[in-house]
């Protein structure tokens, strides 16, 4: 066995058995946009290589029709190939093996720095958002209104408030919501920071709550960072992402916080209706006073070990490389 380093964008070590001949490359989002680009630029050491494209940190479509093509190709060529996606429960035309694999999970884990649990805190919850996107500043319009009673920070690195999933009138309702915080934005918060393990430790440890908005809002799921980071650092969370995020996250093993929060947004298909639900179930908590959400928190302790314990008990390895063995002997009539 050997460590190898995934690190075409984040730094992740795999003990891949030195046995396994590989071609490790980055697949990406638009790729079904141009195929023949796509494999003629593939890394690939000889004719008998695995060839492994690696697509763990995105939402990999591999259901869209015109991966066509890359099926021809695997037929084409000698070499056996699989797909690693980070998207969940995501079907697929690919006529070779794919895995969706917990990513992120392993590397919240790799980057987490122990530290014991704080209960005596100071704010209800936290609030950190990188990007602009309507669904976020919906929310951030509810808890700016608590500003003094939580930690904000709202850096718009990125904006993007076009229309991409709602009915028109629901949209517009939208954007009237949203529309007078232009002027107050960005909102800095505690210093110039964009990555969640980069926040500094004593906000994180300062609050009981995470508000987290996932990568993606609708579709299918995908599991970033954040929601793992609030699980390690011991946080209750609300989660905003696509329908039945929370449902799997729980099939995972995970617990969520149906008891003290309203998580019926989990369950609701359209985008809005599930906006103004988990907006209405983060005004309803955030409405308790600190105390009594102290004593949720303290109350519920067995929860927060649970999650980190898990989440702490990652290991990818072996659903990669036996996801990589599979797929050579697919290719070599042995399955």
């Amino acid at each position: 066995m050997s460590l190898f380093n995934t690190g075409l964008h984040y730094n992740v070590y795999l003990n891949i058995p030195e046995s396994i001949n590989f071609s490790w490359n980055a697949i990406y989002d638009d790729t079904v946009f141009d195929i023949a680009q796509f494999t003629n630029h593939l890394d690939i050491k000889d004719n008998s290589s695995l060839i492994v494209l690696w697509g763990v940190d995105r939402r990999i479509n591999t259901n869209d029709v015109r991966f066509y093509e890359l099926n021809e190709f695997y037929h084409s060529i000698p070499n056996p190939m699989v797909l690693f996606n980070g998207c969940v429960n995501q079907k697929s035309i690919l006529e070779f093996p794919v895995k969706q694999v917990n990513f992120f999970q392993q590397l919240s884990k790799q980057f987490y720095q122990p530290r014991n649990v704080v209960l005596e805190k100071h704010k209800k919850f936290l609030y950190s958002s990188t990007k602009d996107y309507p669904e976020r500043r919906y929310i951030l319009k509810t808890v700016n209104q608590m500003f003094d009673q939580g930690t904000i920070a709202y850096k718009c690195i990125d904006v993007d408030l076009s229309n991409k999933y709602y009915l028109e009138s629901n949209y517009n309702e939208i954007i009237n919501v949203i529309e007078p915080l232009s002027n107050r934005l960005p909102i800095i918060g505690y210093d110039n920071s964009v990555e969640f393990s980069q926040i500094p430790k004593e906000i994180i440890d300062d609050s009981y709550m995470s508000i987290i908005t996932e990568t993606y809002y609708h579709g299918p799921i995908f599991f970033s960072e954040k929601i793992f980071n609030a699980m390690l650092y011991g946080h209750i969370f609300i989660y905003l992402g696509p329908t039945h995020s929370l449902k799997r996250l729980k099939e995972l093993g995970f617990k969520t916080w149906s008891h003290i929060i309203d998580e019926s947004y989990d369950d609701i298909d359209d985008p809005y209706l599930r906006l103004l639900s988990v907006n209405n179930s983060i005004k309803e908590f955030l409405s308790l006073d600190i105390e009594r959400i102290k004593q949720l928190y303290q109350d519920n302790i067995d929860i927060i070990e649970h999650n980190k314990k898990l989440v702490l008990d990652t290991d990818i390895t072996n659903d990669v490389v036996s996801t990589m063995l599979d797929a050579i002997r697919l290719k070599n009539g042995r399955v």
